[in-house]
């Protein structure tokens, strides 16, 4: 029979491998008590419910140290029968899954303290994280694919920009991007220049030098004015429309050909061989002499005027009486210099023998530099018949 004292239920003290050591292996085969149970079971279930093995380890001189006790796991489905009312079937299962790693008494205080889900299937929250290793995701992160974010990145950043649609030049903060507008929505700040220019240099020399609105639409006051090109005004200078003034001015002074004018010599003198002439009705009439005649008609013109040179364009004459032996023979334009220099300018020795206006083309003829211009007429008559003639009219422009 055995009773409640662990001494009493071994009754072959060789079973023990040591003195002082109680190794539960020994009781493997401890033979049937006579109720049908196990010796091992009944044994334990009396020794551990009334307290005998905690009282018979004391009288060795050992305590209950679980390292000291090696059951496999036959052994610990038998002992999982024992004080079933404590821990249950479940329990012990999971407890025969801990493994060799100790579970520190901190550890233990870090599972009581989770209070969410965190196996997988679940979205945990945490107010910080910190990661040693690589994070493998399927999904986003806040919204954005990474993978295709940092594709995107390594593109951008190793490419000239020809195979981008927005950026195809380095815009990191050391290049020197150009664009063909910029727009920006708030101050630009360098510490270099713009296109060339200090801008904070030239705002100070600006302040300095400019007093009033020299915008397009004012009206700034000058003490003077240089100007190194054209001025062009759609408007009146001091009240004066310069290019209708310009106009009128140039017309008035026959400036430009086509401004042109008309005016008529002035008779000055005669070399007489022989005619004599007189003034009849503004004609000039041979009283009946022979002989010959060189009648002198100055032009009443400059022949500068500042920067425009006086030009000739045609000499008119108008001839009222003539035939074959009294007529004009030739008809003459001389400079005259300061020091009574004569250059002759025209001459046409075709007679004239009849009635007629006679005009001669002097092609522009271009007298400046002279001091006095004059026509020459040269006549002739052969009898008592009268020759006459106007003085004659020049068409003029100065150009």
């Amino acid at each position: 029979m055995t009773t409640n004292e662990f001494e009493r239920d071994v009754n072959d003290t060789s079973f023990l491998k040591r003195p002082g050591r109680v190794d539960l292996r020994i009781l493997q085969n401890t033979a049937d008590c006579g109720d049908g149970h196990p010796g091992l079971q009944r044994c334990f279930r009396n020794y551990l419910h009334e307290g005998g093995m905690e009282k018979d380890l004391d009288l060795i001189g050992y305590s209950i140290k679980g390292t000291s006790v090696d059951i496999n796991n036959a052994e610990l489905q038998q002992l999982s029968n024992i004080g079933t009312s404590i821990i249950s079937i479940n329990e012990w299962s999971q407890i025969a899954n801990i493994g060799a790693a100790t579970i520190s008494a901190a550890q233990w205080g870090y599972v009581g303290n989770m209070d969410q889900e965190i196996h997988k299937g679940h979205s945990p929250e945490f107010a910080g994280l910190t990661i040693n290793g690589n994070i493998t995701i399927t999904g986003t992160v806040d919204g954005a694919d990474v993978s295709d974010l940092k594709t995107a990145f390594d593109t951008h950043k190793g490419s000239t920009g020809a195979d981008h649609t927005y950026i195809n030049q380095d815009i990191k903060s050391g290049a020197s991007p150009t664009f063909v507008g910029l727009t920006l929505s708030a101050n630009i700040v360098t510490t270099s220049t713009v296109d060339g220019v200090n801008i904070s240099t030239f705002k100070a020399d600006y302040d300095s030098k400019i007093n009033q609105n020299v915008k397009n639409t004012t009206s700034p006051t000058f003490v003077g004015l240089t100007l190194s090109a054209d001025l062009v005004t759609t408007s009146t200078v001091d009240g004066v429309d310069v290019s209708d003034f310009k106009t009128e001015f140039e017309a008035f002074n026959a400036i430009g050909s086509a401004n042109a004018q008309y005016i008529g010599s002035v008779y000055e003198h005669s070399q007489d061989f022989g005619q004599d002439f007189n003034l009849q009705q503004l004609k000039f009439a041979n009283k009946g002499g022979t002989g010959a005649e060189l009648m002198h008609f100055s032009i009443p013109l400059p022949c500068n005027k500042g920067p425009y040179s006086l030009k000739l364009d045609d000499i008119i004459l108008y001839l009222t009486d003539a035939d074959g032996t009294n007529r004009i023979e030739r008809l003459s334009v001389e400079g005259l210099q300061n020091d009574s220099t004569e250059d002759l300018l025209f001459i046409d020795e075709t007679d004239k023998t009849s009635p007629q206006t006679v005009t001669w083309d002097l092609s522009n003829l271009d007298c400046s530099g002279y001091w006095k211009l004059v026509i020459i007429v040269a006549t002739t008559s052969g009898s008592t018949d009268t020759i006459e003639f106007a003085a004659p009219i020049v068409k003029y422009f100065y150009s």
